[in-house]
């Protein structure tokens, strides 16, 4: 089964539940390092359900679309990185709410706007990629 195949596979909480090929990624230090896996198309609403995670990486996965805003639901994230997709829009100001982030990557996408205010507002930001 290929990566792509694996990421919208449906498990017992329907086309939204988390894969188990994913729970088995996720280090004990809540580390979910997905980089360079086919997963194509949109950012996976599952992501969005892993809210223990402290570090999220998924660059370089073919992932197309926008910034899904319910990725604020991911509160004790430290960084994310979404660097290297086929990403496109604006950056949602609901990032904002990540308040413990401290490394935000979003550079190599096709992403549009002004950068919302409300990154501007997190304090503990010490490093953001853009461009």
């Amino acid at each position: 089964m290929s990566d792509r195949d694996a990421a919208g596979q449906r498990g017992d909480g329907g086309e939204n539940a988390v894969p188990e090929w994913v729970r088995d990624r996720i280090t004990d230090e809540g580390v979910l390092d997905l980089s360079g896996k086919d997963l194509g198309g949109e950012i996976p609403a599952w992501v969005c359900q892993l809210t223990d995670l402290r570090g999220l990486n998924i660059a370089r996965c073919g992932l197309m679309g926008t910034i899904p805003p319910e990725l604020s639901k991911l509160t004790n994230l430290v960084w994310l990185r979404v660097n290297e997709n086929q990403l496109t829009g604006e950056i949602p100001p609901a990032l904002g709410e990540l308040t413990k982030l401290t490394r935000l990557g979003l550079s190599g996408n096709q992403l549009t706007g002004e950068i919302p205010p409300a990154l501007g507002e997190l304090t503990k930001l010490t490093r953001l990629g853009l461009g």
